[in-house]
């Protein structure tokens, strides 16, 4: 199967850093020396990993290396032998435990900020649903003393509808998948089991208890107001309780989805979203990664050393 990253990273502009073997690297473009900064990007549940291309594709054109992640039971991260093999797929998100994640993310986060050291850039969080959860779940468990410069989200699910935990009572049976009527161009597979939606709850309970001085950076997070999975109202008033004031929420008024297939939760596709508010969402991004690299930059010289 062709690697659908490909379109974004030609080989002369690969990035010249480790990668665990779950993740790879695109560089900006164009490509800058060194980077304004570099991006850890995580997709959601039982979301295609090619599906946060639209949005790998914005972050490096703002001249930031990203580091894409692809988390077990997704894209080819399972034990079959090729990447189209959706049995083996599944069968690894059936069996799949909230540390199994954790430890992904871990490894991920090491080498991203390894890269961001090395460049003397900023790093930055850029996670779609689950994604956003387990990156900053590594803050909260104090993972090699993690930290972001930023914290990019869309649509994170620290606070869900309450109809979202009638499948906690479905916890004693963690194989059972239950069917999904996500578009199938999205859909990492025909269904999620019991076990991931678990493993979800246990990192947004997670981030929920974290300590919020430590999530206190520049946070950009865009929601729709009809999301199905995530309350933007009660996401508005955790973030305010918190004290995280350095965290803007900004609500995406997508028209009502009329088809089953079509849900609001998915706002990291250009073409759903419509051009109109992905340029909207592109220009709030652009000047939020500028006063990211700004912040930065000045916190290096109030040190007296330099970010190069």
């Amino acid at each position: 199967m062709t690697d659908p990253t490909r379109r974004l990273m030609p080989l002369d502009r690969v990035v010249p850093a480790p990668a665990p073997a779950h993740a790879r690297w695109v560089s900006a473009a164009p490509a800058a020396s060194p980077p304004r900064g570099v991006a850890l990007i995580v997709h959601g549940l039982n979301f295609r990993p090619e599906g946060m291309l639209d949005v790998a594709t914005l972050v490096s054109e703002l001249s930031c290396d990203c580091l894409l992640v692809t988390l077990r039971g997704h894209g080819s991260n399972h034990a079959g032998a090729t990447a189209g093999d959706e049995a083996a797929r599944l069968s690894a998100l059936r069996g799949i435990e909230h540390e199994i994640w954790v430890e992904e993310m871990r490894a991920a986060y090491r080498c991203a900020r390894e890269r961001a050291l090395q460049c003397g850039a900023p790093l930055i969080l850029v996670g779609f649903s689950l994604g956003g959860l387990l990156g900053i779940e590594l803050i909260e468990e104090g993972v090699d003393g993690a930290r972001y410069e930023g914290i990019l989200l869309f649509a994170p699910p620290i606070r869900m509808r309450w109809y979202v935990g009638i499948v906690r009572c479905l916890a004693p049976f963690p194989r059972l998948v239950l069917p999904s009527f996500a578009p199938k161009q999205t859909a990492a597979n025909a269904g999620t089991p019991v076990a991931a939606y678990t493993a979800l709850f246990e990192a947004s309970a997670n981030v929920r208890a974290a300590d919020p001085r430590q999530l206190d950076v520049p946070g950009l997070i865009f929601v729709d107001s009809r999301d199905e999975l995530v309350s933007e109202r009660g996401l508005g008033r955790w973030a305010r309780a918190r004290g995280l004031t350095r965290w803007r929420i900004v609500p995406i008024d997508r028209p009502l989805c009329r088809d089953i297939s079509d849900y609001h939760h998915l706002i990291v596709d250009r073409e759903r979203i419509g051009s109109d508010r992905w340029r909207t969402m592109r220009e709030g991004i652009e000047c939020w990664l500028q006063g990211v690299v700004s912040e930065f930059q000045s916190a290096h010289a109030q040190r007296g050393d330099s970010p190069d």
